[in-house]
């Protein structure tokens, strides 16, 4: 298994760290560009999202770790903003169960990934994207 962790301001000039961090694992375990281009977007909208949703105006740091487990790509995001349910409650967006996100903010990054998985514990969000590559 190989693995890369780093944590990223909370802001959106810096996304292009974990774009480059991202792209340079994948090419490393051969991925197709296409792929790469794909999951680089799914990553790169789940991380908008949570700049645009999480902190209301804050500055806080995003933690990432972007891994490789025999053909299966995962990024984890974990970050201490705003709870991500809480958000939707307020927007109005639909809700499919309490462990995922709807269809509201990740629309994208579920077309993009075989599985999204969101949860909420210790203050922090915590999101698991992942595809085999």
């Amino acid at each position: 298994m190989e693995f890369v962790s780093f944590q990223i301001p909370a802001r959106n000039e810096k996304l292009q760290i974990a774009s480059k961090a991202l792209r340079d694992l994948l090419k490393r375990n051969h991925v197709d560009e296409l792929v790469i281009d794909e999951c680089d977007l799914a990553l790169c909208e789940l991380l908008n999202n949570i700049v645009k949703h999480a902190y209301d105006g804050e500055k806080h740091r995003i933690e990432i770790r972007l891994g490789m487990k025999k053909r299966m790509f995962f990024a984890e995001v974990e970050d201490d903003g705003l709870l991500a349910a809480a958000k939707r409650k307020r927007t109005g967006a639909a809700v499919k169960n309490k462990s995922q996100v709807g269809p509201y903010e990740m629309a994208r990054v579920g077309k993009l990934m075989h599985d999204v998985k969101y949860q909420y514990r210790d203050e922090k969000n915590f999101w698991v994207i992942s595809r085999m590559v």
